[in-house]
């Protein structure tokens, strides 16, 4: 009778794997709403990065929030300062599927003609010897994945085509955050504060609860490939 119980325990198990709803099994995704408290960032006239990046992560936390079999977090959800290496150990302490870092931009050279939306995911670093360097391909290749979905689905997206919101940049950057952690990100640039078009667009709630949206059906059909 034993030997029968545990000869049945695999398939019950299979079983249970396939029938126990996803939800129980989260995609955990990290919002990284950039700067905070000394660290204003970019500043335009009234515009502060700081602010405006916390503004925009809890409008996509709250969409996020919303979809089953997805687990949502926060580096920061207060005005506070927040190092580099804070927000690294954060997103690595809650294992995260993948981190999204929310800033907003601005041209040094005051240029208007520079706008729109720039997307960065972790560059390949062939200094290092291949074996130590090895750890680190899994993660840059989901982070390009989740990146390509992005792009591709934001040429066809209302962001694009109607709000005419530039797709300015996509990317390999060698960023301090992305060499602080081992989890899937990208880091997001959504628009240039000095940029008369992408400001008017930035004062616009609509347009930020758009780009919310679209950023949110596009991260769970990210976790849905996963």
């Amino acid at each position: 009778m034993t030997s029968r119980r545990n000869n049945l325990a695999p398939t019950l198990f299979l079983l249970v794997t396939l029938l126990v709803p996803l939800t129980l099994y989260p995609f955990t995704v990290v919002i990284d709403a950039g700067h905070g408290g000394a660290e204003k960032g970019a500043v335009q006239a009234d515009l502060i990065e700081k602010d405006l990046c916390l503004h925009f992560a809890r409008k996509l936390s709250t969409l996020l929030e919303k979809r089953s079999g997805i687990k949502v977090l926060m580096t920061r959800d207060d005005d506070i300062t927040l190092s580099i290496e804070d927000r690294a150990k954060k997103i690595a302490a809650v294992k995260a599927d993948l981190f999204l870092s929310i800033h907003f931009n601005i041209d040094v050279f005051m240029l208007a003609e520079t706008r729109g939306i720039e997307i960065y995911y972790p560059a390949d670093d062939f200094s290092k010897p291949p074996e130590n360097a090895f750890s680190l391909y899994h993660r840059n290749n989901r982070s390009f994945a989740a990146g390509k979905l992005l792009r591709d689905r934001y040429l066809k997206s209302d962001i694009f085509t109607v709000w005419k919101h530039d797709l300015n940049m996509f990317t390999p950057r060698d960023l301090k955050l992305f060499r602080l952690t081992a989890t899937p990100g990208l880091l997001l640039e959504l628009a240039y504060l000095t940029a008369p078009e992408d400001r008017a667009r930035i004062e616009n709630e609509q347009f930020l609860d758009d780009l919310a949206r679209f950023l949110a059906a596009t991260i769970a059909e990210y976790a849905a490939k996963k």
